[in-house]
C-alpha cells in the first residue's frame, strides 16, 4: 500500500467537499469552497504526480489542468460513466454539466493574477428543478440516468440521453423523504435507486415505475444529524447496500442492507464518530484463501467524522482490512476509486491518495467477468458490462429498445447497433444529421488560471500548443448559393504572472438547517 499526501492539491484554504476520478484514470476533479466569500471552485488535477512522487518534482507540465469558478459553493462532482461530462451540484439550486473543450493554453479568468490552464471546459447544460441547495448527484452505472438531491427534500431523475429533460421528481407526494436528502446511489444491476435523508430513513425506489418499495428506518433512529452528507453505495455485485450515518447501541456504524430481503442485521463498526461516506470499488476482487479456495469479495472504503478511514472486504464484517487513524484534521467527506487507486478528500481542504497492491487485496475481476457474475446471479447482464465502452448508454441502447434495462441477447443487441450519423453534402445542398436537441445554448467556462510554480508535473507526452492562425475558415454553400461560414475559436497564449499563495484557515463543518 502506497499512501501519498499531495499537498499541492488545495482550494486556497477552502474546504473540499467532493472528489471523483475520471473513468480513464488520468485526472481527478475536486470541488468545494473557493476561498473567497461564498464562491465555489472546481479544479481538475493530473493523476500521475499524485501517485508518482518523482513526477511531481519535474517541471515538464502542470499538475493542475483547469480551474472552473462557480458563483456559489459546489457540494459534489461526478464524471459521467463515459467521461464525457463533469456534473457539478451546489448552492445555485441547479446542476451544471461541463464538457471537455480541448488541451489549449488560455488566458483564464479576466482580472485573475494566476497562470494559465492546460485544459479548457465549457458549460454544456444547466439543469434546473431544485428549489434549494443541491447536495449530491450520481450517474447511473449504465449512463442512462442522472439523479440529484438536496435541501428541498426532493430527488430529481434526469434523462441522460436527452438532457436537459427531467424524467420525474421523487417528492413527499410520491412517498418520498420528509427531510433534507443527503445522498443517492444507483444499483449496479439497474433495478433500484437508494436515497438517504435527514428524516432518518433510507428509501429504495424501482427504476421501472419510480415507486418507493422499501423504507428502512431502524438503523438510523439514533443517527447523528450533524453530518453534511450521507453518501451511501452498493456493493459492485448489488448484493448489499451500505448506508452511513447509522448506529448500533448508540455507537456509530455503517449498516448493510441485504438486497434479497432488505435485512439490516449486519453492520460495520469501529469508528468513534458518525460515518459520513461509503464508496465501493466498482469491481469485485478475487483472492485465494489459506485453504486454496478462490473467494470473491467487495472492497468497501468508509470515512468518518473521527478523521479516520477503514477498508473492508465484504461479506467479512468481523474486522476491517486496513484502518488509518487521524488521516486528516477534519471529517472525511468523499472517496473515489479507480482500480486499486483510492482518493480521499476532507473538510480540512486536503486530499490523500492510497494505491493498493494486487498482493494485498487480490485480483480485480474484468468487466467481462463482472458481467458473467451478474448474469449468473440475476439472469440479466447490466449494460455497463456489455461489449464496448459506454457513451452515456448510446452505444449499448438503440432507439427502438432504449426502454430496456438489461441485455437479454447480447449478440442480437450488437447486431442492432446503428452506425453513427454523419454530416453529409448532397449535390451542393448542405444537410446535417445533428439534431437541435444535441446543440444546446452553451457558454464558455469561467476559469481561474493557476500559478505555474505551484503546478509542475511530469506528463508522458507534452501537448504541443499551436499559435498559428487557420489559413482558411470553413465555408459551405447551400443549394440556393448562400454561403455558410463556421467560425473557429482561437485560444490566446499568455505568459503566466506571479503566483498567489493562500494560507489555509480553520473551518467547522456546516450543518444544514
Amino acid at each position: 500500500m502506497q499512501l501519498t499526501n499531495p499537498v499541492w492539491i488545495h482550494h486556497s484554504g477552502g474546504a473540499i467537499y467532493s472528489v471523483d476520478i475520471h473513468p480513464d484514470g488520468t485526472k481527478i476533479a475536486t470541488c468545494g469552497q473557493g476561498g473567497e466569500g461564498g464562491s465555489g471552485l472546481v479544479i481538475i488535477w493530473n493523476v500521475k504526480p499524485v501517485i508518482n512522487e518523482k513526477a511531481s518534482q519535474e517541471a515538464s507540465c502542470s499538475r493542475l489542468l483547469s480551474r472552473i469558478l462557480h458563483q456559489n459553493c459546489v457540494n459534489c462532482v461526478r464524471w459521467s460513466p463515459d467521461g464525457t461530462y463533469l456534473g457539478c451540484a451546489g448552492d445555485q439550486q441547479s446542476l451544471t454539466l461541463w464538457e471537455f473543450g480541448g488541451r489549449v493554453f488560455s488566458a483564464g479568468t479576466i482580472g485573475s493574477q494566476d497562470s494559465v490552464n492546460v485544459e479548457k471546459y465549457r458549460e454544456k447544460y444547466r439543469l434546473y428543478g431544485h428549489s434549494l441547495d443541491v447536495l449530491h448527484l450520481e450517474w447511473s452505472k449504465d449512463g442512462r440516468y442522472l439523479a440529484s438531491c438536496g435541501m428541498d427534500h426532493a430527488v430529481i431523475i434526469w434523462d441522460a440521453h436527452n438532457l436537459p429533460n427531467k424524467i420525474i421528481s421523487l417528492t413527499v407526494e410520491r412517498g418520498g423523504h420528509q427531510g433534507i436528502v443527503k445522498g443517492v446511489s444507483w444499483d449496479p444491476i439497474g433495478k433500484f435507486l437508494a436515497t438517504q435523508s435527514a428524516d432518518k430513513s433510507v428509501r429504495i425506489w424501482t427504476t421501472d415505475n419510480w415507486q418507493c418499495i422499501k423504507v428502512v428506518m431502524d438503523p438510523f433512529t439514533e443517527s447523528s444529524q450533524s453530518t453534511m452528507f450521507c453518501r451511501l453505495d452498493w456493493s459492485p455485485d448489488g448484493t448489499y447496500l451500505i448506508a452511513p450515518c447509522a448506529s448500533n447501541n448508540s455507537g456509530p456504524t455503517a449498516h448493510l442492507i441485504r438486497r434479497k430481503d432488505w435485512d439490516t442485521t449486519l453492520d460495520l463498526v469501529g469508528h468513534r464518530k458518525a460515518v459520513t461516506v461509503v464508496r465501493a470499488c466498482p469491481r469485485m476482487i478475487e483472492y485465494q484463501n489459506y485453504k486454496g479456495n478462490r473467494i470473491q469479495v467487495s472492497c468497501i472504503a468508509m470515512g468518518s467524522r473521527d478523521k479516520s478511514l477503514s477498508v473492508w472486504l465484504l461479506p467479512n464484517v468481523d474486522r476491517p482490512l486496513v484502518v488509518l487513524y487521524k488521516l486528516f484534521k477534519h471529517s472525511i467527506l468523499d472517496f473515489s476509486w479507480n482500480d486499486y487507486h483510492l482518493t480521499i478528500c476532507s473538510m480540512d481542504g486536503t486530499v490523500k491518495s492510497i494505491v493498493f497492491d494486487a498482493k494485498e487485496l487480490g485480483r480485480l475481476l474484468t468487466s467481462s467477468e463482472m458481467g458473467d457474475l451478474c448474469e449468473r446471479m440475476y439472469s440479466r447482464r447490466p449494460l455497463q458490462y456489455s461489449s464496448g465502452q459506454l457513451n452515456n448508454g448510446h452505444q449499448l441502447l438503440s432507439s427502438k429498445d432504449s426502454s430496456r434495462m438489461f441485455v437479454d441477447d447480447l449478440k442480437k443487441l450488437q447486431s442492432d447497433k446503428q452506425e453513427p450519423e454523419q454530416s453529409k453534402l448532397h449535390d451542393g445542398d448542405f444537410t446535417t444529421s445533428l439534431q437541435m436537441k444535441d446543440v444546446p445554448n452553451t457558454r464558455a467556462a469561467i476559469t481561474i488560471p493557476v500559478s505555474c510554480d505551484a503546478v509542475q508535473i511530469n506528463c508522458p507526452e507534452k501537448m504541443p500548443v499551436s499559435s498559428e492562425l487557420p489559413k482558411k475558415q470553413t465555408e459551405l454553400r447551400t443549394k440556393s448559393g448562400k454561403r455558410r461560414i463556421q467560425p473557429a475559436f482561437i485560444a490566446s497564449v499568455t505568459v503566466p504572472e506571479a503566483e498567489i499563495t493562500a494560507t489555509p484557515t480553520s473551518m467547522e463543518e456546516p450543518v444544514p438547517s
